[in-house]
């Protein structure tokens, strides 16, 4: 359910209504926990404003879902994937050499080298009558 309802922001489970139904809801929910109001149709009215954008999302997560294999067992969410799939990532770093070759130059050629975090080092290859043009 994580990809339909989940928000990574708390509460977790966050739903859009206007400013004005909200503090309805707010007001009958605080009724009913005092004990002045016995009803629990808190929640009927946000429902129903939202049900028509909740429905394809509902018609979705039914489509893809498959119980687990066993009933006990809580599916992983996105976010539990993403904070795994990090940890990994810091468990299997590798510290990089403090030294390094540099390639070699080819005959004639002028040495010029580039750097980036994503290649290291690389023989810049350039034309030399244009390096003396400029």
């Amino acid at each position: 359910m994580d990809c339909f309802l989940e928000s990574f922001t708390t509460p977790t489970l966050q739903i859009d209504i206007n400013g004005e139904l909200q503090q309805k809801t707010v007001r009958s929910a605080q009724r009913y926990l005092s004990g002045k109001e016995v009803f629990s149709n808190i929640f009927d009215e946000a429902q129903l404003s939202v049900f028509k954008e909740l429905l394809p999302y509902w018609a979705g997560f039914r489509k893809t879902y498959s119980p687990p294999d066993d009933p006990n067992k809580k599916p992983v969410t996105k976010y539990q994937k993403m904070l795994k799939k990090r940890m990994e990532s810091i468990d299997n770093y590798v510290i990089p050499p403090n030294e390094f070759q540099l390639p070699s130059i080819p005959e004639g050629a002028i040495a010029a080298f580039t750097f980036s975090l994503s290649d290291g080092v690389k023989l810049r290859h350039s034309d030399t009558a244009s390096d003396i043009s400029h």
